[in-house]
């Protein structure tokens, strides 16, 4: 049996030449049209939410500890190898975007006064590598403070999303056609070429 906390991930290739910053969000709303068909309009949030240029996440949640996030993400090419994007199916939920933000807020309160103190012993690039030093291993606690909360959580409701229902949903999601941001000027540049030639 797959943990809950398993993800389901599988690649497409981006068409040659389709920039990432419009080749991602054309996925992610192809993926978001998916799920709005395929879980219908019963209450469920399901959004399209930018992280940076290059990744996206497509966001459903029901209730406070129901939910799933596909990211879509562009994997880094090397060479002349045709550039991938990866999607992920993860567990998601209100209640664990909230604890997040909290565990974060709470990282960046501490990381104020502990670079203040540092300021007073040390000089500024100093303290600024010394807080960086002091906080991470906070960010890692933080982490797996909310993983554990969240598995407690999950364990005792339930949350309709579970790993073999996100497995499921990976594979519906790999049907979706890749679209070609560029295709349209491709058509346009091939019909004005036949043009031409007539």
């Amino acid at each position: 049996m797959r943990s809950f906390f398993s993800r389901s991930r599988y690649e497409v290739a981006v068409p040659v030449g389709a920039p990432p910053a419009i080749f991602i969000p054309l996925y992610a709303d192809e993926l978001r049209k998916k799920l709005v068909s395929l879980l219908g309009p019963s209450g469920y949030d399901i959004r399209v939410e930018k992280v940076r240029n290059d990744k996206y996440k497509v966001v459903v949640l029901r209730g406070a500890l129901s939910g799933m996030e596909a990211v879509v993400e562009m994997k880094s090419s090397l060479g002349a190898q045709p550039s991938q994007a990866e999607i992920r199916v993860e567990a998601s939920s209100k209640t664990e975007r909230i604890l997040m933000n909290m565990l974060a807020g709470l990282v960046v309160l501490l990381a104020i006064p502990t670079f203040l103190l540092l300021l007073l012993a040390l000089r500024l690039i100093l303290a600024l590598i010394a807080t960086v030093i002091a906080l991470i291993p906070l960010m890692i606690v933080c982490g797996a403070l909310n993983a554990a909360v969240m598995s407690v959580l999950y364990k005792l409701y339930g949350n309709e999303f579970d790993s073999d229902r996100r497995v499921a949903i990976a594979e519906m999601l790999k049907q979706v056609p890749v679209p070609d941001p560029l295709a349209a000027f491709r058509g346009a540049a091939k019909q004005g070429k036949a043009s031409a030639g007539a």
